[in-house]
C-alpha cells in the first residue's frame, strides 16, 4: 500500500530500522496535512525503536498507548520503546477509548515500567468517568524481584474498579509472583480471571489460595504442579467456570479437602489432566450433588477403573455434555448420544 502522504524523510528512517529520536518525529507530527491512517500503515506490525526522554512518555504529549512499553534504560537515562501501532495523538486516542464499549490493554512490565504505570494510572482515572461496559487486561510480568508487584496491583485495582464495568484478567507471570497475586486477587474486582505460570521451577509447593467467592471464571494454567493449590470463599461463590491446565495429583490440597462440593454454582468443570488417580470417585472425594454443572471435561493419564460406573444422574443431574479420557479411551456424551472410544 502506498503512503504518499507521507514525507519521504520519515518512510526513509522508518523503513530502514533506524532508531528514531522524538526530534526527528515531532516536525512530521506537528504536519496538518498528514493523516494517522498514513502513518499507522506505514508503522503498524514494524518492531520500530523509538527513545525518548521519560518526560516525553506522557499522556499529553503525541505519544499513542503502544509506546508505552518499556523495554530498556538506556546509559544516559532514555527510555527505549516499542511502538506498536499508529502515532494518533494520545488526546484523541483516549477520547475514542472513552467512547468505546469495550476496551483491551496489552501490558508488559519489566524492571523499568514506571512511565506505563504513571500513564495507566493516568487512564484509570479517565475511564472512571466514561462508559466501556467490558475491559480486559492482558497483563504480562517480566521482571525478576517482587518490588513493582505492589505498585502493578496497585493500577490493575484502579482499572478494574471502574463502575458498571466487568473486568477481565489475563495474568501471565513467572511463578515466584504468584503467590503475591494470588493471595490478593480479592481486592480486585473481576469478573475473570486467567492466570499462566512461565519460568522454570520443578513444583510450586507453597500454599497458592484464590478466593472465588465473587469472580464467575477461573482458569490456572501451568507447566508444573501446583500441590498446595487451594480456594476460599466457595461457600458463597457465584463461580460458573472452572478451568485447570496444569499437572494435578489426587493429593492436591483443593481435591483432599473436598472444595468442589462447596461450589454449587458451578456451570461448566474442565480438569486437565490428572496424573495419579484411578479412580472418578476419588478424584471427586466422595459422593456430593452440584445442581447446576452442564459440562464436564477430565482428563486422566492413567487407567480409570470406574469410568462406566460412577454415578453422573446423582453427581451432576443437569449435565449436558460429558468428557472423560484416560490412558486407555474416551468416554463422551450429551443428551442425544452416548458412545465409548
Amino acid at each position: 500500500m502506498p503512503f504518499t502522504d507521507l514525507p519521504s524523510e520519515i518512510i526513509h528512517m522508518v523503513l530502514s530500522q533506524k532508531c528514531l529520536g522524538t526530534e526527528e518525529l515531532q516536525p512530521f507530527l506537528r504536519c496538518k496535512r498528514t493523516s494517522t491512517a498514513a502513518y499507522h500503515r506505514l508503522l503498524s506490525g514494524r518492531n520500530i525503536s523509538i527513545t525518548c526522554l521519560d518526560k516525553h512518555v506522557d499522556m499529553n504529549d503525541h505519544f499513542d498507548f503502544g509506546l508505552y512499553g518499556v523495554t530498556s534504560t538506556s546509559d544516559v537515562g532514555t527510555l527505549k520503546c516499542h511502538l506498536h501501532h499508529c502515532l494518533k495523538p494520545a488526546r484523541l486516542r483516549l477520547g475514542a477509548l472513552k467512547r468505546s464499549s469495550k476496551i483491551t490493554l496489552n501490558m508488559r512490565f519489566d524492571g523499568t515500567s514506571v512511565a506505563l504505570l504513571r500513564n495507566l494510572t493516568h487512564l484509570a482515572s479517565h475511564l472512571a468517568h466514561s462508559t466501556p461496559k467490558e475491559l480486559h487486561l492482558h497483563v504480562k510480568l517480566a521482571y525478576e524481584g517482587n518490588e513493582p508487584s505492589k505498585s502493578i496491583f496497585s493500577v490493575l485495582k484502579s482499572l478494574a474498579a471502574i463502575p458498571h464495568c466487568s473486568s477481565h484478567l489475563k495474568l501471565c507471570l513467572q511463578a515466584h509472583h504468584l503467590l503475591f497475586f494470588a493471595a490478593n486477587m480479592s481486592e480486585l474486582d473481576l469478573t475473570s480471571l486467567n492466570v499462566r505460570t512461565h519460568g522454570e521451577f520443578a513444583e510450586l509447593k507453597e500454599p497458592v489460595s484464590f478466593d472465588v467467592s465473587d469472580i464467575s471464571k477461573l482458569k490456572i494454567m501451568s507447566n508444573y504442579a501446583i500441590p498446595n493449590l487451594s480456594f476460599t470463599g466457595c461457600e458463597n461463590s457465584a463461580l460458573q467456570t472452572l478451568e485447570f491446565h496444569l499437572p494435578i495429583s489426587a493429593h492436591s490440597q483443593w481435591i483432599q479437602e473436598n472444595q468442589l462440593k462447596n461450589i454449587q454454582s458451578l456451570e461448566d468443570l474442565r480438569i486437565f489432566s490428572v496424573n495419579d488417580c484411578h479412580s472418578l470417585q476419588v478424584l471427586m472425594s466422595g459422593t456430593y450433588t452440584l445442581p447446576h454443572l452442564l459440562n464436564l471435561y477430565i482428563s486422566f493419564t492413567e487407567l480409570i477403573h470406574d469410568i462406566d460406573c460412577f454415578d453422573f444422574d446423582t453427581f451432576a443431574p443437569a449435565l449436558d455434555f460429558l468428557f472423560i479420557q484416560d490412558r486407555r479411551s474416551t468416554k463422551t456424551c450429551n443428551k442425544v448420544c452416548k458412545y465409548t472410544v
